[in-house]
């Protein structure tokens, strides 16, 4: 089976599948992890292309999975979009990642931003 497109990295259940749901609409291949121990070993054995990630996770950060993220050369060409309610975190990474929303988030902005993203 080849690496999703879109890796939907996001604690809460919900809205996570409906991220996953309104993308594959749009036929993007997805994949959901809802905490980032779980990302951690998943990103052992994929590489997608983009990854939405939520900064407050169970187990491991967010932070601490962009961290995992920046320190392997594989994912030099892996984009990454943040989707968080903390305000001052997004701050914090903005520099790190290529889009940052606050959420709630606006679905047609992220169905926008991941295509042009896949495209890039």
């Amino acid at each position: 089976m080849p690496d999703p497109q879109l890796l939907v990295i996001e604690d809460d259940r919900l809205l996570g599948e409906l991220y996953v749901d309104i993308l594959k609409e749009k036929s993007v291949t997805c994949e959901l992890i809802y905490d980032g121990d779980q990302a951690i070993q998943r990103l052992k054995e994929i590489t997608p292309a983009v990854i939405l990630l939520d900064l407050h996770l169970p187990y491991i950060s967010g932070l601490d999975v962009l961290e995992q993220i920046h320190s392997e050369p594989r994912f030099a060409n892996t984009k990454v979009i943040v989707a968080t309610a903390d305000g001052v975190r997004a701050k914090e990474v903005s520099h790190l990642v290529q889009v940052v929303f606050l959420k709630p988030v606006d679905y047609s902005q992220l169905i926008n931003t991941v295509l042009r993203l896949l495209a890039e």
